[in-house]
């Protein structure tokens, strides 16, 4: 559902922009529910805050590259198009996690076969590779940037503050996107009240429950 609110942004503010202040708002709706529900040691608040701004510098690369490749995309339906190759990070999870060691079942081999035939189906034209977009490059290196994240997320998801960690990486992302901001894009006021909506939807729900419900859902599954 984000990519279409995304997409909305993009014809009011930047990507730097969009996401920087997304995530802050990510931030603000979780700190209420960590310190109501998440009691921890000064020990593993550390560990916590080392692991989740590692995460925030990859969720910073992901989550740009990923709005870059929605909003430089103006054909109708490209939000659909965004999310397909986004969904991607399935097949490269599996092969970045050959290089940690973490096989995967030969059922998940067949799928991501199976998702590499829907990316060419979807992308290339009749035009052959000569049609595949700038947009589609970032979409792609940015499922990789995903697939990082999720490998990086579960080799942390046992041992961290779920919820304090979720908040770590969007509060980096959020820091990093800002600076990038103001030193690349026209960021003015209007322009995030005009993205008021896509904002909000991003940054509550998005961010602030989908990534926490990824975090602990992770504790319970492999990563592919």
């Amino acid at each position: 559902m984000t990519f279409v609110t995304q997409k909305l942004a993009g014809y009011h503010m930047g990507s730097f922009t969009y996401n920087g202040v997304r995530f802050a708002l990510g931030v603000l709706s979780l700190a209420p529910v960590i310190l109501i529900f998440e009691k921890s040691t000064p020990e593993k608040r550390l560990h916590t805050l080392k692991a989740g701004m590692v995460g925030g510098v990859i969720l910073f690369i992901a989550s740009n590259l990923q709005q870059f490749g929605i909003i430089l995309n103006k054909e109708p339906g490209s939000a659909s198009e965004a999310g397909f190759i986004t969904g991607l990070y399935l097949v490269f999870t599996p092969i970045l996690g050959l290089a940690l060691g973490r096989k995967a079942r030969p059922l998940t081999w067949v799928a991501c076969v199976i998702a590499f035939f829907g990316l060419a189906l979807i992308t290339i034209g009749q035009e052959g590779l000569s049609s595949i977009k700038i947009s589609d490059g970032l979409l792609l290196l940015g499922a990789v940037f995903w697939a990082t994240q999720i490998l990086f997320v579960d080799r942390f998801a046992h041992s961290v503050d779920p919820i304090r960690f979720t908040a770590v990486q969007f509060a980096v992302s959020s820091v990093l996107s800002m600076i990038c901001a103001f030193a690349f894009e026209p960021v003015s006021i209007g322009g995030i009240l005009d993205g008021l909506f896509p904002i909000l939807f991003g940054g509550v729900f998005a961010c602030g429950t989908a990534y926490t419900f990824q975090i602990l859902g992770q504790r319970g599954v492999e990563p592919a």
